[in-house]
């Protein structure tokens, strides 16, 4: 399965499949089904009522394998047995009015769940950010809770019980404390992204030991600390790095052009000084650089020579 920078993230809308489809596939030699349904303009439907009807509905569904419920109006709770499903593989309920708790899937299950795509952005969820259901989910590839008011802190244990985990989206949140060191056993993860949170202290060398990363993104929170570049250059796959918006210090590393991909780098509004390290003109494949509302120092001739066509965004706009 392959993540582009941009997959399933804060700004993206995902395109909406006709309303009420729904198809049988082939899979693994047996039938299975994939439901979907897309935009609704009606009053909001509830997929948890109080005579547990749409619980019991979800729970006959037993070949269902991709459900598709994103775009609608649907209010109340997440059914747990959708979450805890042994069948389903991509769920998909973002764009609703979908609030309260997401469900802990109980640790007690013998089996592990199916689940690889789980997409919950952009609903209404306020509860603590769930901790314990992915120690069952040892299949998943992609999770995306952005843009709800998700709390607490970012599970210390996700790629521990996930271990093929390869996006990771929190963006949007109000998800406090520290990035966990443990992310750095997330050796598949190529998108990281939790900006616009209320995460503090600094940002963890262990992460730059998830050496799959391309994109790295934690901007408008409260991160400081200086930027590792010993460690940071680990991430030989990394094209994209924003951490703006945070109270970041020091210097940007000499060794940034060990980054041969780096595509976008922003680092405006935070409180870094000195100069511009000559090295940064190496970065070949460098797109988009902003810097803007630093304490920066200097000239950047040199840094601009080879990369005319760069565009270039500091504290001098």
């Amino acid at each position: 399965m392959h993540f582009s920078s941009s997959s399933l993230g804060c700004r993206d809308t995902a395109p909406s499949p006709r309303r009420g489809a729904m198809r049988q596939t082939a899979a693994s030699g047996k039938a299975s089904f994939a439901m979907s349904m897309g935009p609704s303009r009606r009053s909001p439907w509830h997929l948890e009522d109080s005579k547990g009807a749409s619980r019991r509905a979800f729970a006959d569904l037993t070949s269902m394998r991709r459900v598709n419920l994103s775009h609608n109006s649907f209010s109340s709770g997440l059914p747990m047995e959708l979450m805890s499903s042994g069948s389903i593989i991509v769920l998909d309920i973002s764009f609703n009015r979908l609030n309260g708790l997401l469900p802990e899937v109980p640790y007690l299950f013998t089996t592990e769940r199916p689940l690889q795509v789980l997409n919950v952005s952009s609903n209404q969820f306020s509860s603590e950010f769930p901790s314990a259901t992915w120690k069952v989910m040892k299949n998943l590839i992609a999770l995306n809770a952005s843009n709800n008011s998700f709390t607490g802190h970012m599970p210390s244990s996700l790629c521990i019980g996930s271990p093929s985990l390869a996006l990771l989206d929190l963006c949007h949140n109000q998800l406090s404390g520290n990035i966990p060191n443990t992310l750095g056993n997330c050796s598949k993860l190529k998108v990281l992204k939790a900006g616009n949170n209320h995460l503090s202290g600094i940002l963890p060398v262990e992460i730059f030991h998830a050496t799959s990363l391309e994109y790295l993104s934690f901007p408008n929170n409260g991160l400081q600390g200086e930027l590792d570049g010993a460690h940071m250059v680990k991430l030989s796959n990394l094209a994209t790095l924003d951490l703006g918006g945070n109270q970041i210090s020091g210097n940007i590393p000499v060794n940034i052009d060990h980054f041969k991909r780096l595509e976008e780098l922003h680092l405006g509004s935070n409180n870094m000084s000195g100069e511009l390290p000559s090295s940064l003109g190496n970065c070949t494949n460098l797109k988009t650089i902003d810097l803007k509302i630093n304490n920066f120092s200097g000239g950047k001739g040199k840094l601009l020579r080879p990369a005319e066509s760069k565009k270039f965004r500091s504290q001098e706009e």
